[in-house]
């Protein structure tokens, strides 16, 4: 019989029962062959080889020519299956769940779901799983543990060792961009023009600038700054200050207008404001005075100079002309 549906494959949607007989056949008013059976099934064929197939219970069963197949099942149900491969189920709640040919599968609730009220769900070959909600949150769950969360104006990512990361869409006005808060509390925060604050539990800040320079403020106000040519410098709150360079020198200048110079062989120069120079040696010299090992030297301001030696004695080299004797001073 001429365009008899196939009998032998259960898996096409226009499969007749072989024991079911057919009992009438003919042509429709738009050209398609209509065929009914003893079952009380129709099918229906198209001119374009589209095939329909109603059953008794109510399902019908659709295959188009380009080989697409549609079911609609008496309780509500719906699946589609297209030509790719791609299966699209609506279920008797009105979910829809599509299985793409690669194993994702996305889900569209009906109704939004939990408490997070979740409206697709998308779950990956790999097992990410990606979940849309109704307040247009966004969140994925990657196999790793990374959770990320996109919200309207940000991006949070949790990494599996508790690292939130937030990335502001767009930038803050205040041209924040990055916030990274670790586990052990301690906070980054990164700006559009490239500087980084970063905030420790005990108040401390280091802020790092767009030309590398680092300034780290503590709790009590001191700040110690470390400069791109590698200098660094120590200011405190009651105005000292302490700069430390490269070569391993260390300059400190307290309120009283005292400068304290550390040179890298340990020797020690104190200068005060009243001109008096007191110079420490780290290595006793022997190169000031014959035969003593100098370990002071001080430089009055009147031009006076005296040392000190590695027992403790002490000796005037240079004598300003108003301190001699009178005597001495004439001659002079």
């Amino acid at each position: 019989m001429a365009d008899e549906a196939p009998t032998k494959d259960t898996e096409d949607p226009c499969y007749i029962a072989e024991d079911d007989e057919e009992i009438s056949h003919g042509p429709c008013k738009d050209g398609s062959k209509v065929y009914r059976y003893k079952s009380g099934t129709k099918k229906y064929v198209m001119r374009d080889g589209t095939c329909l197939v109603i059953r008794p219970d109510g399902t019908k069963s659709q295959k188009n020519s380009d080989g697409k197949i549609i079911q609609l099942f008496a309780d509500g149900r719906k699946t589609t299956i297209n030509a790719d491969g791609t299966k699209v189920e609506k279920k008797k709640n009105g979910d829809i769940v599509t299985l793409r040919t690669d194993g994702t599968m996305i889900t569209v609730y009906k109704e939004p779901k939990g408490e997070n009220e979740i409206i697709k769900q998308t779950i990956h070959p790999d097992d990410t799983k990606i979940e849309s909600h109704k307040d247009g949150l966004k969140t994925a769950y990657f196999p790793d543990g990374t959770k990320v969360e996109t919200h309207k104006d940000s991006k949070v990512t949790i990494l599996k060792d508790g690292t939130e990361i937030t990335d502001y869409l767009p930038i803050k006005k205040n041209g924040l961009k990055k916030v990274t808060k670790f586990v052990d509390g301690v906070q980054v925060e990164t700006f559009e023009d490239g500087h980084d604050l970063q905030t420790d539990t005990d108040g401390t800040t280091i802020e790092t600038k767009p030309d590398g320079t680092r300034v780290q403020t503590f709790k009590d106000g001191a700040t110690l700054t470390t400069n791109t040519d590698g200098t660094k410098v120590q200011e405190f709150p009651d105005g000292m200050t302490i700069t430390i360079y490269e070569d391993g020198r260390k300059v400190q200048l307290n309120t009283y207008g005292v400068e304290i110079e550390t040179l890298a062989n340990g020797d020690k120069i104190t200068k005060h404001p009243d001109g008096d120079i007191i110079e420490h040696y780290f290595k006793p010299r022997d190169d000031i005075m014959e035969g003593r090992k100098i370990v002071m030297k001080e430089t009055k301001p009147d031009g006076t100079v005296v040392v000190t030696d590695d027992t403790g004695e002490m000796d005037v080299l240079v004598v300003a002309p108003e301190n001699l004797p009178k005597e001495e001073q004439s001659a002079e």
